[in-house]
Order: C-alpha cells, then sequence, then structure tokens
C-alpha cells in the first residue's frame, strides 16, 4: 500500500514539475513577445480619428467622470448611468464616444499598463482580460487613467478584479445607441463605424519601455505591496 501511494506521490510530483517548467516557459516566451512589440517593424494601424469625427475629449472625459462620481462604488450601476446618458445624445456623438474611447484603449496599450495588470492579476496576460482591464480603467476617470500611464505605483484608489472581468465597457456605446433608437437588437453601429481604430486586432507597437517581471517590487513597491 505504501509503494502505490508513493508512486501516486512521485507520479503528482513529476505533473506538478512538469506544469511548473512548461508555465515558465510559456510566460519567458510572452515576455519576449511583449518585449519585442516597442520595436516591431510593422506599420501601424490609424490611432487616432478626424477631430470632426471624434466626440472631444473634454466632453468624453466629463461623461465618464460624471457617471463615476454619480456611481463611485458600484461599476455595473455606473455603466447603467453612462449609458443611459449617452443614449440621449444624438446618434453623431454616440458614434463620438466610441471614437474617443477606442483612441485610449489603443494609448493604454503601454508597458507602463502591462505591468500593472500582471502585478494584479499575475505573469500571464490573457488577450481578452487585458482589454476588459484597460476598459476599466477608462471607467476610473481621466485622472487615473492618465495616472496608470505615468507611473501605475501612484493610482492609491483599490482596483477591483471582479469588475473588469466582462465586457460591459467595450459595449456602453453600441447599447446606447440600440437604446436611442429603440432597436431590440443589439445595434453595432458605433463599432462598425470606428473600426479604423482597432483595439482588439489592430497592428500597434507598444508605448513606454518594457519592465522584466522581477522588476516590478522595485520600480512599483507600493503597487506590488498591494497585490
Amino acid at each position: 500500500m505504501k509503494i502505490v501511494t508513493y508512486i501516486f506521490l512521485a507520479i503528482v510530483a513529476i505533473i506538478l514539475i512538469g506544469y511548473k517548467i512548461a508555465d515558465y516557459k510559456f510566460i519567458s516566451y510572452q515576455e519576449k513577445e511583449y518585449q519585442r512589440a516597442q520595436f516591431a517593424n510593422i506599420t501601424e494601424s490609424p490611432r487616432t480619428f478626424p477631430d470632426s469625427i471624434k466626440m472631444p475629449d473634454k466632453n468624453f472625459w466629463y461623461l465618464i467622470n460624471t457617471s463615476k462620481a454619480k456611481y463611485p462604488f458600484n461599476y455595473r450601476l455606473q455603466l447603467a448611468y453612462l449609458t443611459d446618458t449617452l443614449s440621449k445624445c444624438s446618434n453623431k456623438d454616440i458614434i463620438g464616444f466610441e471614437c474617443t474611447f477606442r483612441e485610449n484603449m489603443v494609448r493604454l496599450w503601454n508597458y507602463n499598463i502591462k505591468s500593472m495588470y500582471q502585478i494584479i492579476e499575475g505573469n500571464y496576460i490573457s488577450t481578452d482580460d487585458f482589454v476588459y482591464f484597460r476598459g476599466y480603467l477608462i471607467s476610473l476617470g481621466q485622472e487615473i487613467t492618465n495616472t496608470a500611464i505615468q507611473n501605475p505605483d501612484l493610482v492609491s484608489v483599490p482596483l477591483d478584479r471582479t469588475e473588469w472581468s466582462g465586457e460591459d465597457m467595450i459595449y456602453v456605446a453600441d447599447q446606447a445607441y440600440s437604446t436611442k433608437n429603440r432597436q431590440l437588437k443589439g445595434s453595432t453601429a458605433p463599432r462598425d463605424s470606428a473600426s479604423a481604430v482597432d483595439y482588439d486586432f489592430g497592428n500597434y507597437k507598444m508605448t513606454g519601455h518594457y519592465i522584466p517581471l522581477d522588476e516590478f517590487p522595485r520600480r512599483f513597491p507600493k503597487l506590488t505591496a498591494r497585490y
């Protein structure tokens, strides 16, 4: 019986060691790819829209900041309020909101934001989850978004992982458009109209400077201590 137990434990140990080795290799590969992202020899996709199409930054952040002030501790209610407020705007403004949102999503394709995500979530980066995280940061308002890009260690507000686990923020404009135009089926008009700037499938160099994983505690001591 003891021999069987020892064999079982040995097999479990081998599996765990194999998993850790595979995980280490994958993370190492992932980091090399992200490190190359600042020097990628690519033709970049558009990062911005003409002023005639996008919503002015001042108006965009007013809507975001107002919704956050209205519901500072409830992400779902904040987005519901933001969607309702946006649905009272013109179709042009709703599409303009989507354009400015997309510009900011691309702006957050940044090494400091990558580091921030990894400190909170772990070294593995889920492509979809990293998109949702950037949308969540935008929902926190202009000041926090700008601070996160400049130095994530200065972001003092608590960040709730459960709040960015969904796609809610990236569909605000579509939902507002559907509500305004009384469409039973969800509209994709804002997304379709703003597809030139594509934070999902566009080609963009990552801005800022790559930060190795082992430098996180030194570069971001407050953030690493908190998470």
